[in-house]
């Protein structure tokens, strides 16, 4: 038996016609947003979270996967929910987050709300990462992520990889590009929730993403966290931020 079932996926059948996406991370996968989805489905939701290509197996597999293969598997979840809910509405951890705004944009009319969480528009070291990363791809396939006690328990609690391929980091650096060029064109009411003191993503991202959507300023909503943290839905904040969103779905 898998010891993390829901590192594929998972779906969870609501009692009213409105539809949660849940869209991971880079290297993650839907496991880490299972409790998050559970306490969305009590609310009556559906919920379903897929397994972006490449992930929930190993780096290797992912390496061999581009931004359009993500982006595919968000329209494939946005068509599943659609057979059973009116109003769909995505929630996105950072590259999940990329995906949620884009998809705002390609399917306006389907996509009631969309939360970003953690969205990578800029990165900490971005400089360093966009000149070395090809040079890097040239000798080696995998650059290993910082280690402590308590990282090494959650990549083994959750199954996330515990390194970043060098491909996969062009394909995340391609998708930031391209969202940055989107976001002044999403008209569908987001929140933006990140920590200014995230270890990845540079606290620039959220305020770039506040100012440029072009949504009215009384259908945005921006949380700043505190603490050094990138995955909100771990640790003391996380029912606190699940309590935020909750009521942004339903205002």
């Amino acid at each position: 038996m898998d010891a993390n079932p829901y590192k594929h996926g998972f779906y969870l059948p609501g009692r009213r016609n409105e539809g949660i996406l849940l869209i991971h991370g880079l290297t993650s996968n839907p496991s880490t947003l299972f409790y998050t989805g559970e306490e969305l489905n009590k609310e009556g939701y559906y919920v379903y979270a897929p397994c972006l290509p490449g992930h929930g197996t190993t780096p290797h597999n992912l390496m061999k996967t581009s931004w359009a293969d993500w982006e595919n598997e968000v329209s494939n979840g946005i068509k599943l929910l659609k057979k059973t809910c009116e109003s769909i509405y995505i929630i996105g951890l950072s590259l999940g987050a990329n995906l949620a705004l884009n998809a705002g944009l390609q399917y306006p009319g389907d996509i009631k709300k969309i939360v970003a969480i953690s969205t990578p528009i800029y990165l900490r070291k971005e400089w360093y990462i966009r000149l070395m990363t090809p040079i890097h791809k040239k000798f080696k396939d995998f650059h290993p992520k910082p280690m402590s006690e308590e990282d090494i328990e959650y990549y083994i609690k959750t199954s996330t990889y515990d390194v970043w391929p060098y491909a996969t980091l062009l394909e995340l650096l391609k998708g930031m590009d391209f969202t940055k060029k989107i976001i002044p064109k999403v008209q569908t009411p987001t929140c933006v929730i990140y920590s200014k003191e995230d270890p990845i993503i540079h606290p620039a991202s959220g305020k770039f993403i506040i100012a440029h959507l072009k949504s009215f300023d009384r259908e945005k909503n921006f949380i700043e966290l505190s603490g050094r943290m990138h995955m909100p839905f771990f640790g003391e904040v996380r029912d606190s931020v699940i309590l935020e969103i909750k009521r942004f779905l339903k205002e």
